[in-house]
């Protein structure tokens, strides 16, 4: 399946796909929470792929870019986020510095799909 969903984001993103990493399952335990991540210089864009339903009666449990005022919370199964993280000058772009909420009495999960400044080889 990683080579389809390596296809599938090169075509969104209009990118070679040779530029898309390997995608990665990250599961967050109830409470858990990442802070303030950047994926760094070396990868241009990010996705990532929502696959546990947060319903509304979840406070919390959202996808946070605050240095940006922007704030996803996935609504269904499969929904995703995808965006640049490098500038128009191809620096770091600290306002997309992604937190993850944590999020309480919920097990989630996130496909997240990196693509690389440059080709990747394996």
């Amino acid at each position: 399946y990683a080579d389809s969903i390596a296809e599938r984001v090169a075509e969104v993103l209009d990118v070679d796909r040779g530029r898309v990493e390997v995608p990665t399952i990250e599961r967050f335990l109830p409470g858990q929470f990442a802070f303030e991540r950047h994926p760094g210089r070396g990868r241009s864009h990010s996705v990532l792929v929502y696959l546990t339903e947060v319903d509304q009666s979840h406070e919390d449990g959202m996808t946070d870019f605050k240095h940006s005022t922007f704030q996803f919370r996935p609504d269904m199964v499969g929904v995703a986020v995808a965006w640049r993280n490098l500038d128009s000058q191809g620096q770091v772009d600290e306002r997309l510095k992604q937190t993850e909420m944590p999020l309480m009495g919920l097990t989630r999960y996130h496909l997240t799909c990196h693509v690389s400044a440059a080709v990747v080889t394996s």
